[in-house]
């Protein structure tokens, strides 16, 4: 016999003589009530307007389903059924859903649906991060991350491929008709008319094959996948598989991801004018510093920087190595020009002189450079040519002042903030959140995949912050709900206006923190000289 003196009861049939309350299943300071305080602050009007209630059965409430799918997201549980589990087993999930007990399906159907509406709700989540102080756009670093697409790499093909392909099917119909003609006879009971010969299955994969083919053609890319015709064959890792391209914004002061997109090209050079634009829309104001890694380097981004006053660290692909690398001959960043002469001068001082123009990819013109390099003692250091060449850029000189903005003692301590701010929430959400592969497919579905789980990171970055008073205690200009309209539209109307590029006149007091002007000169100063619209 089980001897049970000194111990408290414990009898698992018993009955409760009074229920539970909800309340009593989490700790107060548990991170699923700060998650539940911050749904409630959402204006989920959009998604409430898409249900119809006035026939059939009565739906789950949208705002205890975007709860718990939150939730999951930031416990980094994506899976319909593993999130179905959950709703009978855990309490914070018990807590969130009220005991309701949502399937699978619907949870999954719900999410699918749900993904329209994830823009206008990540937008209401970062003015909350904001309004909680953890987000100062003091510092603002872009990077994007590559993520395999939910697509087989065999399934990615070349044009040559796809005719390949669609011969091979076409010789299987034919020889299926032969075979059925030379068993059956045109008299056979068994024949169908013309249109139905042919083998339904193989027909429908060759009108298939067809449209990707001229899909392909049209698109001018080099292959097509045919489980997700969006996805782009890129290099992920050391492999090259079909996947899409993930944008983020990071705030430098909690590692709030302040924008957010996603992409089918596979560099980054056309990516940071709209993240930009997508900042200084969701925060209604321009960040003060700017940095990016040297895949977002390129003259277009470095002359947007500049007429536009921003302040930007985006090193040049050359500049690493003329400052820290090693190469075989001398980096071009070792010969001098003189603007006023038009030459350069060589690590040996000797005259490279202007020799002749010729285009580059995007076709502008490059002046080139040509030096005396015979008897010279630096030759072999040099090139392995007869003559050293250099090519100079229309637009040369924005790289020389970025450099120089780089070598300052400020521009290195705000540069190396880079890694560790762009790169931490990739890493939160891939390694720790094990979010390796897309589930969706289609370019539409995976932004919105990808918001759901930016959103999880900022949900992440609240908890560990925020306290649950804090965030119940939120007081905004929009009222109880978070709506997408911002507490100062003139903040907006400024930050936009520097996409048009023309200096304004005037001045308001209350946008001087936020505003960028123009001087006779062309140089961003201070506050005077903007006008609110």
């Amino acid at each position: 016999m089980v001897r049970n003196v000194g111990f408290k009861p414990y009898h698992q049939d018993q009955t409760l003589l009074l229920p539970l309350s909800l309340d009593e299943f989490i700790p107060a300071n548990h991170n699923a009530r700060i998650i539940s305080a911050i749904v409630d602050k959402l204006d989920l009007s959009a998604l409430y307007d898409k249900y119809c209630t006035t026939t059939g059965q009565n739906a789950y409430d949208p705002r205890m389903l975007v709860k718990v799918l939150f939730y999951a997201t930031f416990k980094g549980i994506f899976s319909s059924r593993a999130i179905e589990n959950e709703l009978h087993t855990d309490t914070a999930f018990l807590y969130l859903s009220a005991m309701q007990k949502p399937t699978y399906r619907t949870i999954s159907r719900f999410r699918s649906n749900f993904f329209d509406e994830l823009e206008e709700i990540f937008e209401q989540i970062v003015q909350i991060c904001l309004d909680l102080d953890l987000a100062g756009l003091n510092h603002v670093a872009f990077d994007g991350s590559k993520i395999k697409a939910n697509a087989s790499p065999k399934k990615a093909m070349t044009q040559v491929q796809l005719k390949n392909r669609i011969r091979k099917l076409l010789k299987k119909s034919i020889l299926t008709d032969e075979e059925e003609d030379a068993l059956f006879g045109d008299g056979s009971p068994y024949s169908f008319p013309e249109e139905l010969a042919q083998d339904d299955k193989i027909m429908k994969e060759i009108e298939r094959l067809i449209e990707a083919y001229s899909h392909l053609q049209d698109s001018g890319a080099k292959r097509i996948c045919l489980t997700d015709e969006d996805a782009n064959v890129m290099k992920i890792g050391r492999q090259r598989l079909p996947g899409y391209n993930i944008q983020a914004a990071v705030d430098d002061k909690a590692h709030v991801i302040v924008a957010a997109d996603v992409t089918t090209e596979e560099n980054d050079y056309h990516q940071l004018v709209p993240m930009m634009k997508q900042v200084v829309h969701n925060t209604g104001r321009n960040p003060e510093i700017i940095s990016a890694d040297p895949g977002f380097a390129t003259y277009d981004n470095y002359q947007f920087l500049e007429d536009n006053g921003f302040y930007g660290l985006i090193p040049d692909n050359m500049h690493f190595v003329d400052t820290c690398g090693q190469s075989k001959y001398f980096t071009k960043s070792r010969f001098l020009y003189d603007s006023e002469r038009d030459q350069y001068t060589c690590p040996a001082g000797r005259t490279m002189r202007f020799v002749r123009t010729q285009k580059d990819k995007n076709g502008e013109f490059l002046r080139l450079y040509q030096g005396n390099c015979s008897y010279c003692p630096l030759h072999l250091s040099c090139t392995k040519a007869t003559r050293r060449t250099i090519s100079r850029h229309p637009r040369e000189e924005l790289i020389s002042k970025m450099r120089a903005r780089l070598a300052t003692p400020e521009g290195k301590a705000e540069y190396a903030k880079r890694i560790t701010v762009a790169e931490a929430p990739f890493g939160n959400m891939k390694a720790n959140k094990r979010w390796r592969e897309l589930s969706h497919r289609g370019l539409k579905k995976v932004k919105g995949e990808c918001l759901l789980h930016v959103i999880g990171h900022n949900l992440g970055v609240i908890c560990k912050h925020a306290s649950i008073e804090k965030v119940k205690n939120l007081t905004s200009a929009r009222g109880v709900s978070y709506s997408v309209s911002r507490s100062s539209e003139k903040m907006l109307v400024i930050a936009e206006s520097a996409w048009e590029r023309e200096p304004r006149a005037g001045s308001c007091h209350e946008c001087s923190e936020f505003a960028v002007c123009w001087l006779q000169n062309g140089e961003p100063g201070p506050v005077a000289g903007i006008i609110c619209a």
